[in-house]
């Protein structure tokens, strides 16, 4: 029953919902998430490195 009602407030409401492109992200987030993706792949890519050399060549 909530969440129908829920639903509903959603489907009324005044404001629009934005189209394509509607949201806009500036250049400076966009830089910080590129940024940290760079950064949480590396850390995997070494986690990797280190993981298989200990299986590789012992510890």
């Amino acid at each position: 029953m909530t969440e129908q009602r829920s639903n509903e407030d959603a489907i009324s409401s005044p404001e629009p919902v934005p189209g394509p492109g509607g949201f806009q992200i500036d250049e400076a987030t966009r830089r910080r998430n590129r940024n940290t993706a760079i950064i949480i792949a590396v850390l995997v890519l070494i986690m990797i490195l280190v993981g298989t050399r200990n299986q590789l060549f012992g510890p």
